[in-house]
């Protein structure tokens, strides 16, 4: 809940409650969105369900908390001015934009939670994708612009921890943390992750001619879906094999190869985003699950090539 009306100033003889408090007030203050205050109207004040805020501590061993401010699409800007004003003792009124860290762009945290524990704060900073994959050049953009706003070690802050999480349907194999700071990965250098579920398939409009071609000054309109991949595969007979007799995510959701052909055969696969994903990350689960090792690296090794398929070839479709 937000806390009472205090002056939006450091105050050096404040003891922490107080600078703790003044963050909060100047993350609510920065925050303009107008799907701020629509989604708290329809929500009421906390709009965090207790099932999320314990699956979120519980990940991130966070002690007792009570939830002080959350926000989505949370401008960096607006959280490095929140937290500078409140822990920082600024001179003057103008200040120095050292490093360039305010650039007055779009760049922003997707969901941002503020857990109060005793004397600290928990910022937690979470990266969402649910259609398409995450990029790597997005995320090292925010990884080191945050890096820059905490510090390698997350310490910059005195009583305030950071945590930076993504969350997808699925697992990417193919995020590298290399260079991240420590305070963003796990003891395995990894990135910290959760599972959101998806159990619908996005949909879209398109307006077309009476054929069903789209079209933009369409009479006629059908159902799409909204993101889609197109790849023109070369598969070894091998490949085939693999994926027709082992690679099973549903009856809708599985490659379209429906003979095997001859080696080395081409083909066109079309598949939502998060389909194509699933059949990625049910490549890796067999790959782990098997106990044949032969069979466990070419596995490993048909997750790799159809990976690079959709995220370094440019695959995913408008």
């Amino acid at each position: 809940m937000r806390k009472k009306a205090i002056p939006n100033l450091f105050d050096p003889s404040k003891d922490v409650s107080y600078r703790l408090d003044l963050l909060i007030q100047l993350l609510y203050d920065f925050d303009c969105h107008e799907r701020f205050y629509v989604i708290r109207d329809l929500t009421g004040e906390c709009g965090i369900s207790a099932e999320y805020k314990d699956r979120i501590t519980d990940f991130l061993k966070i002690p007792t908390s009570n939830v002080e401010f959350w926000s989505i699409d949370y401008s960096i800007d607006w959280l490095y001015a929140a937290l500078f004003l409140s822990q920082t003792e600024p001179t003057g009124s103008i200040y120095d934009n050292v490093g360039n860290i305010i650039r007055g762009n779009n760049e922003d945290v997707d969901i941002l939670l503020a857990l109060r524990a005793e004397d600290k704060i928990h910022l937690v900073m979470i990266e969402v994708k649910i259609e398409i994959p995450f990029s790597e050049s997005q995320l090292t953009s925010k990884v080191r612009r945050l890096e820059m706003l905490f510090g390698t070690d997350g310490k910059r802050f005195p009583h305030i921890y950071p945590h930076w999480l993504l969350a997808s349907p699925y697992r990417s194999r193919r995020i590298s943390t290399k260079d991240w700071p420590s305070w963003m990965t796990n003891a395995d250098d990894e990135y910290l992750w959760y599972e959101i579920k998806k159990n619908f398939h996005s949909m879209k409009i398109t307006r077309c001619d009476s054929k069903g071609t789209p079209c933009k000054h369409g009479a006629y309109w059908i159902l799409e879906g909204r993101k889609g991949v197109k790849l023109s595969v070369n598969l070894t007979l091998q490949e085939r094999q693999a994926i027709l007799r082992n690679i099973y995510i549903s009856d809708q959701v599985k490659l379209p190869l429906e003979s095997l052909g001859s080696e080395q055969s081409t083909v066109d696969i079309y598949y939502s985003i998060p389909d194509f994903v699933s059949i990625l990350h049910a490549v890796s689960q067999e790959a782990e699950r098997t106990n044949d090792t032969s069979r466990a690296e070419f596995l490993s090794e048909l997750h790799d090539r159809l990976s690079t398929l959709l995220y370094d070839e440019g695959a995913i479709l408008p």
